[in-house]
C-alpha cells in the first residue's frame, strides 16, 4: 500500500508539472500531502 501510494505520487506530481504554471508549489504540496494529492477536486 506505501508503495503504490508513492508511485502514484511520482506520477502526479510529474503530471501536475506539466499542468500548472508555478511548478514548484503544487509539486511540493503534492509530495508532501499524501493524502490530499488531487488540489483540483
Amino acid at each position: 500500500m506505501r508503495l503504490l501510494e508513492v508511485i502514484d505520487n511520482a506520477i502526479f506530481s510529474l503530471v501536475n508539472e506539466g499542468l500548472t504554471a508555478p511548478r514548484g508549489t503544487s509539486v511540493a504540496y503534492a509530495t508532501t500531502t499524501p493524502t490530499a494529492r488531487f488540489p483540483f477536486n
